[in-house]
């Protein structure tokens, strides 16, 4: 056997020589001329995200949500299948779009084949963020039993491990739901409120805190 050099045709000339160094049948020369078309290289390979993502210092971030497509482009050929590993578990057949239910960092390894068994490998690494912001609240006024004067004030923040907090709203009261953007206020005397805060982060992902307290009715 011998390895074919990497260019696309290539004519080849074939003939026997024996010990003696007779070459063909009848001390003849045969040629054996036949113009060919070799694919010497793997498909092309690319990885694309369908839902939110985020990208911080290089790093890109995905929620449990996000699915990947692999796809493989071959002009030769054509590309007869691509195989993938996750976390460098067994290897599998790609078949549909991929998602994590697990957080933290995650590695795909993946290779494609063509038609003639040729392969191209590729490999990415992303971030899987599930959670939704901390949210905390903070009432201007201190007090042990949950009842606060009508002039309290409400104060809302969220944190984000991952990716950052991108908005805040709440409601009062089973109301129509407000972006935060100030502290809550303006509340009567002498009622109960429920509050419902929700968070979201960089990749949709939310949280949710519902709090419950009553302003004094009679207040000096």
């Amino acid at each position: 056997p011998f390895y074919l050099p990497k260019i696309k045709s290539l004519s080849i000339e074939a003939y026997a020589v024996d010990f003696v160094n007779n070459t063909g049948k009848n001390n003849q020369k045969k040629k054996f001329i036949q113009p060919t078309y070799i694919d010497l290289s793997g498909p092309d390979l690319k990885h694309k995200f369908h839902g939110t993502t985020f990208t911080l210092y290089g790093q890109v971030y995905i929620s449990d949500k996000t699915e990947i497509s692999l796809t493989g482009y071959d002009t030769e050929t054509g590309v007869k299948e691509i195989s993938y590993q996750l976390n460098n578990q067994n290897s599998k057949i790609y078949t549909s779009r991929i998602s994590f239910q697990e957080g933290g960092k995650q590695k795909i390894n993946y290779t494609g084949y063509d038609n003639v068994n040729n392969s191209n490998k590729a490999s990415f690494e992303v971030i899987v963020d599930k959670n939704g912001p901390l949210i905390k609240k903070i009432f201007s006024i201190e007090s042990e039993q949950a009842s606060y004067p009508s002039h309290t004030k409400i104060y809302l923040s969220a944190t984000d491990k991952e990716v950052g907090t991108q908005s805040i709203y709440y409601s009062i009261n089973g109301g129509t739901e407000k972006i935060y953007t100030s502290p809550i206020s303006s509340f009567q005397k002498g009622k109960v409120y429920q509050i419902k805060v929700r968070a979201t982060d960089q990749l949709k992902n939310e949280s949710i805190l519902e709090f419950e307290f009553k302003t004094i009715g009679n207040e000096l």
